[in-house]
C-alpha cells in the first residue's frame, strides 16, 4: 500500500488528513489485553487520532490521541464489564514536510550478513546468511498477485513520505471513579501504556506518514512499526 500511495506530497495530505481516525492495527504489538493478567484490570476501548488544521498555517495541524478504556473495580468483572469509564487525551502540534524513507532491499541485507559473518570469525561468533532476516513478500494469495502486477518488479530503495515534526506533548487522564490518593490512577495510567502502542501514548514518536486517501491512513513510528487507521465519521 505504501508503494501505491497516490498522495506522497504534503500538500495533498493537508486536504485529506483533517478529521478523526480510528486505530485498527499495529505491526509491532497487539492492542489491548493478552494472556497477561492486568492489575488493575483495564479494558481498552477505541483508540483515535484526530487532526485539526491550525489557522493561518498551511503545514501545521493540532494532533490529538484519545484512548477510551474501562477499569474493572468489581471482583465479579468477568460477568459484568460495565466498570468505570476513563479516557486518556494526548495533544501536540505537528508540522508536515516532504521526506524520504529508506528501505533495505534483500540483496543488501544478505550482503551485510555475509560481512558480519566474516568479521566475527575472530570472536567465534558466526552469523550465517540464513539467519539474516530477508524482506520477501509471499504472493500465494490471489488478491496480492493482482495488486503486485501494478508494482515495479524490483523493491525500491526509498519511497517519498510526509515527515511529521511534533512539538511538546500534553497528557490528560479522566477517570469516572472517586478514589483517595493517586495510587489507583497511577496504576491505571501505567496499565493503559502497556496495552496501547507507544506511538499513541507519546505521539511525538510518530515520525512520518506513508499512505493516505479519503478512508485510510498509515503512519510510521520511530521503531519502523506501521499504524493503520480508518476514517471515522461522527454520528
Amino acid at each position: 500500500m505504501e508503494r501505491l500511495n497516490p498522495n506522497s506530497d504534503w500538500k495533498n495530505w493537508h486536504a485529506l488528513l483533517p478529521g478523526k481516525w480510528r486505530l485498527l492495527y499495529h505491526t509491532g504489538r497487539q492492542i489491548g489485553l493478552t494472556i497477561r493478567e492486568a492489575s488493575p484490570r483495564v479494558l481498552i476501548g477505541n483508540v483515535y487520532l484526530s487532526f485539526l488544521p491550525i489557522k493561518d498555517s498551511k503545514r501545521s495541524f493540532s494532533m490529538a490521541a484519545d484512548i477510551d478504556f474501562t477499569v474493572m473495580v468489581d471482583p465479579h468483572w468477568p460477568h459484568d464489564k460495565r466498570g468505570k469509564e476513563g479516557n486518556l487525551h494526548i495533544t501536540s502540534n505537528v508540522e508536515m514536510t516532504n521526506g524520504e524513507r529508506i528501505y533495505q532491499i534483500e540483496s543488501q541485507v544478505i550482503e551485510q550478513g555475509a560481512i558480519q559473518e566474516k568479521d566475527s570469525e575472530s570472536n567465534e561468533s558466526i552469523l550465517t546468511t540464513s539467519q539474516v532476516p530477508v524482506t520477501r513478500k509471499s504472493s500465494r494469495n490471489g488478491q496480492w498477485r493482482k495488486v503486485s502486477q501494478f508494482l515495479p518488479k524490483e523493491t525500491p530503495s526509498s519511497l517519498p513520505v510526509v515527515k511529521l515534526v511534533p512539538s511538546d506533548v500534553e497528557v490528560t487522564m479522566n477517570l469516572d471513579y472517586a478514589t483517595k490518593g493517586t495510587s489507583l490512577p497511577s496504576k491505571v495510567l501505567l496499565e493503559v501504556r502497556l496495552q496501547v502502542p507507544q506511538e499513541m501514548f507519546d505521539i511525538s514518536k510518530l515520525v512520518c506518514g506513508t499512505y493516505v486517501d479519503s478512508r485510510m491512513l498509515i503512519l510510521r513510528g520511530v521503531t519502523g512499526s506501521a499504524l493503520l487507521f480508518t476514517r471515522t465519521f461522527e454520528s
